[in-house]
Protein backbone atom coordinates (compact mmCIF):
# COMPACT_ATOMS: atom_id res chain seq x y z
CA UNK A 1 0.00 0.00 0.00
CA UNK A 2 1.04 3.41 -0.82
CA UNK A 3 1.41 6.24 1.55
CA UNK A 4 -1.71 8.09 0.03
CA UNK A 5 -3.97 5.02 0.98
CA UNK A 6 -1.84 4.43 4.41
CA UNK A 7 -3.64 8.15 5.45
CA UNK A 8 -7.59 6.92 5.11
CA UNK A 9 -6.88 4.62 8.04
CA UNK A 10 -4.41 6.33 9.96
CA UNK A 11 -6.82 9.53 9.69
CA UNK A 12 -10.03 7.81 10.62
CA UNK A 13 -8.43 6.54 13.48
CA UNK A 14 -7.08 9.76 15.09
CA UNK A 15 -10.04 11.24 14.35
CA UNK A 16 -11.89 8.53 16.57
CA UNK A 17 -9.14 8.25 18.98
CA UNK A 18 -9.78 12.28 19.41
CA UNK A 19 -13.14 12.10 19.53
CA UNK A 20 -13.55 9.26 22.37
CA UNK A 21 -11.17 10.81 24.13
CA UNK A 22 -13.14 14.40 24.10
CA UNK A 23 -16.70 12.76 24.93
CA UNK A 24 -15.39 10.66 27.19
CA UNK A 25 -12.44 12.53 29.74
CA UNK A 26 -12.42 11.75 33.22
CA UNK A 27 -9.67 13.89 34.87
CA UNK A 28 -6.85 12.70 34.96
CA UNK A 29 -7.93 10.03 32.06
CA UNK A 30 -11.23 8.81 30.66
CA UNK A 31 -13.63 6.68 32.14
CA UNK A 32 -16.17 4.38 29.94
CA UNK A 33 -17.97 2.41 32.48
CA UNK A 34 -19.50 -1.30 31.25
CA UNK A 35 -22.82 -0.84 30.03
CA UNK A 36 -22.81 2.61 30.75
CA UNK A 37 -22.81 6.29 28.82
CA UNK A 38 -19.18 6.21 27.92
CA UNK A 39 -19.31 2.52 26.26
CA UNK A 40 -22.73 3.21 24.85
CA UNK A 41 -21.11 6.07 23.02
CA UNK A 42 -18.02 4.13 21.98
CA UNK A 43 -19.90 1.92 20.66
CA UNK A 44 -22.59 4.01 18.80
CA UNK A 45 -19.61 5.85 17.21
CA UNK A 46 -17.66 2.69 15.92
CA UNK A 47 -21.09 1.50 14.73
CA UNK A 48 -21.36 4.94 12.54
CA UNK A 49 -17.74 4.78 11.06
CA UNK A 50 -17.84 1.17 9.97
CA UNK A 51 -21.08 2.04 8.49
CA UNK A 52 -19.54 4.86 6.24
CA UNK A 53 -17.32 2.40 5.32
CA UNK A 54 -19.85 0.38 3.89
CA UNK A 55 -19.72 -2.19 6.61
CA UNK A 56 -22.82 -4.11 7.88
CA UNK A 57 -23.54 -3.75 11.49
CA UNK A 58 -24.98 -6.16 13.80
CA UNK A 59 -25.36 -6.27 17.51
CA UNK A 60 -25.54 -9.72 19.64
CA UNK A 61 -27.63 -10.65 22.85
CA UNK A 62 -25.18 -9.04 24.66
CA UNK A 63 -24.23 -6.40 23.19
CA UNK A 64 -21.37 -6.97 21.29
CA UNK A 65 -20.86 -5.12 18.03
CA UNK A 66 -19.80 -6.77 14.81
CA UNK A 67 -19.16 -4.80 11.50
CA UNK A 68 -18.90 -7.12 8.75
CA UNK A 69 -16.77 -6.13 5.17
CA UNK A 70 -17.76 -8.37 3.34
CA UNK A 71 -15.23 -10.40 1.11
CA UNK A 72 -15.21 -12.51 -2.42
CA UNK A 73 -16.37 -15.80 -0.41
CA UNK A 74 -18.51 -15.45 2.39
CA UNK A 75 -19.07 -19.13 2.96
CA UNK A 76 -15.02 -18.88 3.98
CA UNK A 77 -14.53 -18.39 8.08
CA UNK A 78 -13.55 -14.53 8.68
CA UNK A 79 -10.93 -13.03 9.85
CA UNK A 80 -11.56 -10.57 12.94
CA UNK A 81 -10.34 -8.20 14.38
CA UNK A 82 -10.94 -6.64 17.67
CA UNK A 83 -11.01 -5.51 21.15
CA UNK A 84 -13.23 -3.59 23.74
CA UNK A 85 -14.46 -0.01 24.35
CA UNK A 86 -15.07 -0.17 28.17
CA UNK A 87 -12.48 1.14 30.23
CA UNK A 88 -11.50 1.12 34.44
CA UNK A 89 -11.90 4.46 35.82
CA UNK A 90 -9.78 7.35 34.68
CA UNK A 91 -8.07 5.16 32.75
CA UNK A 92 -6.13 5.17 29.38
CA UNK A 93 -7.74 6.07 26.58
CA UNK A 94 -5.87 3.57 24.20
CA UNK A 95 -6.36 0.69 25.97
CA UNK A 96 -9.01 -1.32 24.59
CA UNK A 97 -10.25 1.37 22.13
CA UNK A 98 -7.02 1.38 19.99
CA UNK A 99 -7.65 -2.39 19.24
CA UNK A 100 -11.24 -1.27 17.69
CA UNK A 101 -9.51 1.23 15.95
CA UNK A 102 -7.11 -0.46 14.38
CA UNK A 103 -9.82 -2.45 12.63
CA UNK A 104 -11.63 0.08 11.72
CA UNK A 105 -8.27 1.37 9.84
CA UNK A 106 -8.00 -1.43 8.05
CA UNK A 107 -11.46 -1.69 6.80
CA UNK A 108 -10.91 2.23 5.44
CA UNK A 109 -7.49 1.00 4.01
CA UNK A 110 -8.74 -1.51 2.31
CA UNK A 111 -11.93 0.84 0.86
CA UNK A 112 -10.01 3.21 0.08
CA UNK A 113 -7.91 1.08 -2.12
CA UNK A 114 -10.77 -0.90 -3.52
CA UNK A 115 -9.42 -4.12 -2.37
CA UNK A 116 -11.68 -6.78 -1.49
CA UNK A 117 -10.65 -9.83 0.95
CA UNK A 118 -11.09 -13.37 0.09
CA UNK A 119 -13.36 -13.84 3.44
CA UNK A 120 -15.16 -11.37 5.42
CA UNK A 121 -13.40 -8.94 7.55
CA UNK A 122 -15.19 -8.34 10.82
CA UNK A 123 -14.71 -5.45 13.02
CA UNK A 124 -15.58 -6.90 17.02
CA UNK A 125 -15.89 -4.54 19.78
CA UNK A 126 -16.54 -6.55 23.01
CA UNK A 127 -18.65 -5.26 26.14
CA UNK A 128 -17.61 -5.27 29.78
CA UNK A 129 -13.80 -6.58 29.75
CA UNK A 130 -12.56 -4.16 32.60
CA UNK A 131 -13.17 -6.42 35.84
CA UNK A 132 -13.48 -3.35 37.70
CA UNK A 133 -16.92 -2.82 37.41
CA UNK A 134 -18.58 -6.65 37.30
CA UNK A 135 -16.42 -9.33 39.08
CA UNK A 136 -16.51 -11.12 36.14
CA UNK A 137 -13.78 -12.44 33.73
CA UNK A 138 -14.97 -11.16 30.21
CA UNK A 139 -18.36 -11.39 30.39
CA UNK A 140 -18.78 -9.79 27.15
CA UNK A 141 -16.32 -12.41 24.88
CA UNK A 142 -18.04 -14.85 26.75
CA UNK A 143 -21.48 -13.92 25.48
CA UNK A 144 -20.65 -13.77 22.12
CA UNK A 145 -19.35 -17.00 22.45
CA UNK A 146 -22.77 -18.31 24.15
CA UNK A 147 -20.58 -19.59 27.23
CA UNK A 148 -21.49 -16.93 30.08
CA UNK A 149 -22.14 -18.53 33.27
CA UNK A 150 -26.02 -18.24 33.78
CA UNK A 151 -24.95 -17.00 37.51
CA UNK A 152 -22.95 -14.33 36.32
CA UNK A 153 -26.00 -12.15 34.58
CA UNK A 154 -26.68 -11.62 38.57
CA UNK A 155 -23.12 -10.56 39.29
CA UNK A 156 -23.82 -6.98 40.58
CA UNK A 157 -21.59 -3.55 39.04
CA UNK A 158 -19.52 -2.21 41.23
CA UNK A 159 -21.17 1.49 41.37
CA UNK A 160 -24.60 0.61 40.91
CA UNK A 161 -25.20 -2.31 42.90
CA UNK A 162 -27.50 -3.22 39.69
CA UNK A 163 -27.09 -6.55 37.88
CA UNK A 164 -25.37 -7.48 34.61
CA UNK A 165 -28.72 -8.58 33.40
CA UNK A 166 -30.36 -5.37 34.35
CA UNK A 167 -28.05 -3.11 32.81
CA UNK A 168 -27.90 -5.16 29.84
CA UNK A 169 -31.69 -4.76 29.44
CA UNK A 170 -31.50 -1.01 30.02
CA UNK A 171 -29.39 -0.91 26.86
CA UNK A 172 -31.44 -2.45 24.80
CA UNK A 173 -30.07 -6.28 24.97
CA UNK A 174 -31.33 -9.39 25.70
CA UNK A 175 -29.90 -11.00 28.93
CA UNK A 176 -32.88 -13.82 28.55
CA UNK A 177 -30.48 -14.85 25.09
CA UNK A 178 -27.47 -14.75 26.84
CA UNK A 179 -28.53 -16.91 30.13
CA UNK A 180 -29.40 -19.34 27.24
CA UNK A 181 -26.35 -19.21 26.08
CA UNK A 182 -27.44 -17.95 22.18
CA UNK A 183 -23.88 -17.05 20.75
CA UNK A 184 -23.51 -13.77 18.93
CA UNK A 185 -20.93 -15.38 16.63
CA UNK A 186 -19.83 -19.11 15.67
CA UNK A 187 -16.13 -19.56 16.71
CA UNK A 188 -15.74 -22.24 14.29
CA UNK A 189 -16.62 -19.37 11.34
CA UNK A 190 -13.34 -17.51 12.45
CA UNK A 191 -10.19 -18.24 10.53
CA UNK A 192 -8.23 -15.71 12.65
CA UNK A 193 -8.44 -13.08 15.88
CA UNK A 194 -5.85 -10.48 15.87
CA UNK A 195 -6.24 -7.73 18.50
CA UNK A 196 -4.25 -4.99 18.60
CA UNK A 197 -3.42 -3.64 22.11
CA UNK A 198 -1.21 -0.87 23.80
CA UNK A 199 1.34 -2.36 26.18
CA UNK A 200 0.97 -2.43 29.62
CA UNK A 201 4.87 -2.93 30.43
CA UNK A 202 8.05 -1.83 29.74
CA UNK A 203 9.46 -4.10 27.55
CA UNK A 204 9.06 -2.32 23.93
CA UNK A 205 10.17 1.25 25.41
CA UNK A 206 13.31 -0.63 26.86
CA UNK A 207 14.24 -1.79 24.03
CA UNK A 208 13.22 0.92 21.69
CA UNK A 209 10.60 -1.17 19.36
CA UNK A 210 7.24 -0.20 17.95
CA UNK A 211 5.30 -2.96 17.99
CA UNK A 212 5.39 -6.69 19.22
CA UNK A 213 3.95 -9.83 18.45
CA UNK A 214 2.51 -11.43 21.74
CA UNK A 215 3.02 -15.47 21.83
CA UNK A 216 1.52 -16.11 24.95
CA UNK A 217 -0.18 -14.55 27.95
CA UNK A 218 -1.12 -15.38 31.33
CA UNK A 219 -4.73 -16.64 31.71
CA UNK A 220 -6.76 -15.13 34.50
CA UNK A 221 -9.41 -17.41 36.91
CA UNK A 222 -11.79 -15.82 39.51
CA UNK A 223 -11.76 -17.35 42.76
CA UNK A 224 -14.99 -15.49 44.21
CA UNK A 225 -15.14 -17.96 46.98
CA UNK A 226 -11.58 -19.14 48.21
CA UNK A 227 -10.68 -18.44 51.84
CA UNK A 228 -7.34 -18.28 53.13
CA UNK A 229 -6.66 -20.21 56.07
CA UNK A 230 -3.43 -18.03 58.72
CA UNK A 231 -3.89 -16.23 61.86
CA UNK A 232 -3.24 -12.26 61.86
CA UNK A 233 -0.41 -10.98 63.34
CA UNK A 234 1.41 -7.85 63.82
CA UNK A 235 3.78 -7.71 60.67
CA UNK A 236 6.85 -6.13 62.47
CA UNK A 237 7.07 -7.40 65.87
CA UNK A 238 5.51 -11.32 65.33
CA UNK A 239 8.86 -12.97 64.51
CA UNK A 240 8.20 -15.50 61.42
CA UNK A 241 8.78 -18.88 63.31
CA UNK A 242 5.66 -18.19 65.25
CA UNK A 243 3.92 -16.84 62.25
CA UNK A 244 1.23 -18.84 60.83
CA UNK A 245 0.40 -16.85 57.25
CA UNK A 246 -1.93 -18.48 54.74
CA UNK A 247 0.25 -18.43 52.05
CA UNK A 248 3.73 -19.50 54.10
CA UNK A 249 1.98 -21.94 56.07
Amino acid sequence: MNSAILTAGGQLAGRILETLAEATTDAPGITRIAYGPGERFAHNLVREEGQKLGAVARTDAAGNLYLTLSGRDPDLPALVIGSHLDSVAHGGNFDGAAGVVAGLAVMAELVAQGVRLPRDLIVLATRAEEAVWFPLSYPGSQAALGLLDPQALDARRSDSGRTLAEHMREEGFDPDAVRRGVPGIDAGRIAAFVEVHIEQGPRLVAAGAPVGIVTGIAGGFRYVGAKCLGAYAHSGAEPRFARHDSVLG
